[in-house]
């Protein structure tokens, strides 16, 4: 199948600014018209607030992890839901660190578990306008944001080693 765009388009979108995100999407409505998904892999923690002990994050750090990691999703899917008038599929990246504990992973999987969280509601509200919102857990991979897991290569070495 071959899309009805003879180019690709490339938006750079501050999350942390509502405004960037409502002219990104007003602009990608411009440029392409109506969408049929997005897929949000969007997540940041300060280095020194995925290290040491979590009860030592500082409010800062956790209220900007989770407005990257989290709040971003709510405010893309509501601008997205404008160029979605038959529906579509909001797609965001989680990890196992939402659910369980998972060391050197601290304040981002809270905010994974609020990002988890967010999914199930916009699912909730959004699912009458015939748009799917779900999350996918990979295991892990080597990316910019798995540099500042500290024992990272330990974790994926031994998923390596278990997994088939």
């Amino acid at each position: 199948e071959q899309l009805n765009q003879p180019e690709a388009h490339l938006y750079q979108i501050d999350v942390q600014s509502d405004e960037e995100v409502i002219n990104g999407f007003e602009q990608i409505g411009k440029d392409v018209g109506n969408i049929d998904g997005v897929y949000h892999s969007i997540a940041f923690a300060n280095m020194e607030d995925l290290r040491g002990r979590f009860s030592e994050t500082s409010r800062e750090g956790f209220l900007l992890a989770q407005d990257i990691s989290s709040y971003s999703l709510t405010i893309v899917a509501h601008e997205a839901k404008k160029l979605m008038p038959e529906g579509g599929s909001i797609v965001a990246t989680t990890y196992l660190g939402g659910e369980f504990a998972v060391q050197n992973y601290n304040v981002m999987g809270v905010a994974k578990a609020s990002l988890e969280a967010n999914v199930k509601y916009l699912a909730l509200d959004l699912g009458p306008d015939n748009i799917r919102v779900n999350a996918i857990s990979a295991g892990p991979i080597r990316s910019l944001s798995a540099k500042g897991v500290g024992g990272f290569n330990t974790i994926l070495k031994e998923i390596e080693e278990r997994a088939p």
